[in-house]
């Protein structure tokens, strides 16, 4: 009897979980009550026989994407480990799953490469490219520090953006940039040239990474026009990890504006045409920092090498670092409100506003 009764129960997908207590009846998994007189029919019907043709067929798994019944069609694929990261820390950024994000770029192709007669999938999303800079969660440090100063050859990852959340194609820097103007294009492609396909790439940015002796380098469409020592535009950064004193920044910006202090970020760079003048203007930097030179010593020795460069006589500080760039450089500074003053601030306002 008790054999038929589970059969019973397994055949029509209510095998029994027991609440069993203080003489309460037994309740199934889908939540059915098994009375006596439940359980004899069960067990009736189990003993005469099912007709299998008039049982419901149950799908195991999610429900199908395409809300019709079926099953939704797997995709495997395998990616490197800085691809992965990426997206998972795309994913953690927007409160995702890696497989929402992936899943979206994937529904996307076919708005990217229409193909006659497929229509565009349901709740497909058209990609947007990025006119800004991309910021630091969205730059994976490169797998390969030995790499450091030889052509990067792997396909740099472009990226796009969508109403929600980002996505990735392959794109090369060299293409991008013609359709830049000539001031910035001339400009990324000596970066091109020197280190190869920049290892991250927007329509208006490309970025490598340990390149040479540089934390970073971006090339950007946009370039600012720069009077010092003589006219050209910048557009090209080249970053290191340096720590500028608060008391000394204030002469870094007098002595050069294309030199940049973060002073949170524990970073330092220089904005110019080629990488010569960031090696000369970051030099130069130094020598105000550690009090070799004051500001009006750096602008003429930056003037006098300028120009030496072009007479191609000896210019030591456009050929490279004279200095080895920081660790441990960030500055998060002092607190100075405690928690005790957060939260008087916050009842102050509450009190106020009621």
């Amino acid at each position: 009897m008790e054999r038929a009764r589970r059969e019973a129960c397994r055949r029509v997908g209510e095998v029994a979980v027991v609440k069993r207590s203080g003489g309460e009846p037994t309740i199934t998994k889908a939540g059915s009550r098994l009375d006596p007189a439940y359980e004899r029919r069960l067990a009736d019907e189990a003993e005469a026989g099912f007709d299998l043709a008039a049982l419901t067929r149950r799908h195991a798994g999610r429900p199908s994407l395409s809300g019709r019944a079926g099953h939704s069609k797997r995709v495997d694929l395998r990616v490197d480990h800085q691809t992965y990261e990426a997206i998972r820390r795309i994913a953690e950024k927007d409160h995702r799953r890696v497989s929402d994000v992936v899943r979206d770029d994937i529904r996307s192709v076919p708005a990217r490469y229409p193909v006659p007669g497929i229509d565009q999938p349901r709740g497909a999303r058209s990609p947007v490219r990025l006119d800004h800079e991309i910021t630091d969660w969205d730059r994976p440090r490169s797998m390969n520090s030995r790499s450091a100063g030889r052509p990067q050859a792997d396909t740099p990852v472009v990226l796009c953006s969508y109403r929600k959340g980002w996505v990735m194609e392959s794109r090369p820097g060299s293409e991008i940039i013609k359709a830049w103007p000539e001031e910035s294009r001339e400009a990324a492609q000596l970066v091109i040239d020197t280190y190869g396909e920049p290892r991250e790439a927007t329509s208006t940015v490309l970025t490598w990474f340990d390149a040479g002796p540089w934390k970073r380098v971006l090339a950007s469409k946009v370039f600012y026009e720069h009077q010092f020592p003589a006219p050209h535009y910048d557009s090209v950064e080249s970053v290191i990890d340096y720590r500028v004193p608060p008391e000394k920044a204030s002469d870094v910006v007098r002595f050069d504006g294309s030199v940049i202090v973060e002073r949170t970020a524990g970073e330092a760079s220089a904005r110019c045409h080629d990488e010569q003048a960031n090696f000369l203007a970051l030099n130069l930097m130094h020598d105000i920092v550690t009090g070799q030179r004051d500001v009006a010593e750096a602008r003429q020795y930056y003037a006098r090498e300028f120009a030496d460069a072009r007479r191609k006589q000896p210019a030591p500080y456009m050929e490279k670092l004279r200095f080895i760039p920081g660790q441990d450089t960030r500055d998060p500074d002092h607190r100075m409100l405690s928690d005790e003053d957060l939260q008087q601030a916050q009842q102050e306002g509450e009190q106020g506003s009621s």
